[in-house]
């Protein structure tokens, strides 16, 4: 929400500085265990890769979405979490994982063809 609040501004630094926080906030568990070279490795890619780049393009794309579908959007992928592991694994989603996950894909569905109106329209 704070994002699409700074459509003129950059988003990417703010981004960044939620991820460094993140970051600080995860580094005692951290410090705590002993990671092993592919432990290390797996967190680079994944950071690099799956959040790194799907942040910058969100971050991007703010500009263009209101803060309702901006959240909406990055729920869509925690859901489809269970999808691929059913397509990959096998292994099925519980009924009560089915029904969240059609309330909130339900969601971003209705918010994709409900609008409001532009500001100008309003009295």
């Amino acid at each position: 929400m704070v994002l699409a609040k700074l459509r003129a501004a950059s988003t990417v630094e703010t981004v960044m500085l939620g991820n460094f926080f993140a970051a600080a906030i995860g580094l005692p568990a951290l410090l705590a265990a002993t990671p092993t070279a592919a432990d290390i490795g797996g967190v680079l890619y994944l950071g690099v890769l799956q959040l790194g780049i799907s942040f910058i393009m969100l971050s991007l794309a703010i500009r263009h979405l209101t803060a309702v579908e901006a959240v909406l959007i990055q729920t869509i992928e925690p859901i489809l979490n269970p999808v691929w592991v059913f397509l990959i694994v096998g292994e099925a989603p519980s009924l009560w994982g089915l029904a969240g996950g059609a309330v909130v894909i339900g969601a971003v569905i209705l918010r994709s063809f409900w609008r409001a109106p532009p500001e100008s329209a309003l009295p």
